[in-house]
């Protein structure tokens, strides 16, 4: 079998509870604001962005936790036990539940986030030829969960009762805990003690240069992408937003996230069959994924709120696909690049390091590069295609150096009989 049955628990358990998740966050600034507590909208967003700076920071402890306290899997299903503990904590309408709340959502996360991504890297252990594959199916995963997450919690809860939306999100995370406790025969190989005492043969891969180079690259590189896909997604709104049809009508900003979300999935089911049968090196992969969005940004200097209604619509739809097809390209791969790599009994804190990186950078930029979300200079998304090329190249430059050194398998691993 070249998949580990494992990572068809995993990747529910995660599925449920990003749709927890991601659902209470889609009505929590309502919730603040017109729910019981009567914020105002300045108190509501401050408190918000404190909360989301701890999402920030918190992975770091589970990853602690996972390497040398109690492992990954028992790390994961605490986390999501608090998260589900503290999704019921909003039920009570008073400030300081609210505050205990958002402090065990965030330790929640930051338990379950980096110990389920360490479940997957630990399973493709030993079959590492397959865990880009087996990344693209828990990334798809992550994605359903968000897609479904405003269309199930977020409806329940602007429909029904904010309390009812709280419910459900305890409810997926109390189910993701359960698959992970329930699935022992299939994550037998994810045993309930810390990471640090599996056996030294798993100890990673980094030792070729061009190797020990892209894993460290992968920590600005990555976040260096967020930061732009999050100007180009914004700018791509604001476009349509600017925009009013022949017809008088406005389009939806909403159907811009969900059809994006809906092609990730199915570029990354596609994506997930083609690299299970097909052997293609990690750093190729990821050369790809960033040359594609450097064209991309590339493409978008010429767009702008004055172009015809079939030239916005081919520009916008033609850049979901295009922003998708790098995502799978980058994102499950380079989770999948750094947990092939990584040492085993570090796996939790370098990946979770990795996620914290992410945050690091994009803040840096916007503390040290302001203005970069107004969309009126589209100079800038000429910058963003010189920086993504300049990485695509370091990466095609590290492809062709590795190739040299091994060719029959991705990045220099080589996968066991066993594992075929």
């Amino acid at each position: 079998m070249k998949h580990h049955p494992g990572i068809i628990p995993v990747s529910a358990a995660k599925a449920l509870e990003r749709l927890g998740f991601y659902g209470l966050r889609s009505i929590l600034l309502l919730y603040m604001v017109n729910g019981s507590l009567q914020m105002t909208h300045s108190q509501a967003s401050k408190i918000y962005g404190i909360f989301i700076t701890a999402l920030g920071f918190m992975p770091l402890l589970g990853g602690l936790l996972s390497d040398f306290v109690m492992g990954s899997r028992l790390t994961a299903i605490i986390g999501c036990f608090i998260q589900a503990f503290g999704c019921l904590l909003f039920l009570v309408p008073n400030t300081y539940f609210l505050y205990a709340a958002l402090s065990l959502l965030a330790l929640g996360q930051g338990l379950s986030t980096p110990a389920m991504m360490s479940q997957v890297s630990l399973l493709y252990k030993d079959r590492p030829k397959y865990i880009d594959a087996g990344m693209n199916i828990f990334y798809v995963t992550i994605n359903l969960g968000a897609l479904l997450s405003p269309i199930i919690i977020g409806y329940m809860g602007e429909t029904f009762g904010y309390h009812y939306g709280f419910i459900c999100a305890a409810l997926c995370a109390t189910a993701a805990a359960g698959i992970l406790l329930a699935s022992g025969q299939m994550l037998r190989d994810l045993p309930f003690r810390p990471n640090f005492s599996l056996p030294a043969t798993k100890s990673g891969s980094l030792h070729h240069p061009a190797i020990i180079i892209g894993f460290i690259l992968l920590f600005i590189a990555q976040p260096v992408y967020w930061y732009f896909f999050s100007n180009v997604s914004f700018s791509q709104t604001m476009l349509l937003e600017n925009h009013t049809f022949s017809n008088g009508t406005m389009p939806r900003m909403s159907w811009y996230y969900n059809a994006e979300s809906i092609v990730i999935m199915g570029l990354g089911i596609f994506m997930a069959l083609v690299w299970t049968f097909i052997n293609i090196s990690s750093l190729l992969k990821l050369m790809i994924g960033f040359l594609i969005y450097a064209l991309g940004c590339s493409v978008l200097v010429m767009a702008n709120d004055n172009m015809s209604d079939f030239s916005i619509l081919t520009t916008v739809i033609g850049f979901i696909f295009i922003q998708a097809l790098s995502e799978i390209f980058i994102a499950p791969i380079a989770m999948a690049f750094i947990a092939r790599h990584a040492p085993a009994r570090f796996n939790g804190l370098i990946l979770s390091s990795f996620l914290v990186s992410t945050y690091l950078v994009n803040a840096v930029i916007a503390w040290f590069i302001p203005g970069t979300y107004d969309t009126t200079h589209s100079y800038h998304f000429l910058v963003f295609g010189l920086v993504l090329a300049f990485f695509a190249f370091i990466f095609l430059v590290l492809f062709l150096v590795n190739r040299n050194n091994d060719t029959t398998q991705p990045d220099n691993i080589n996968t066991p009989k066993s594992a075929a």
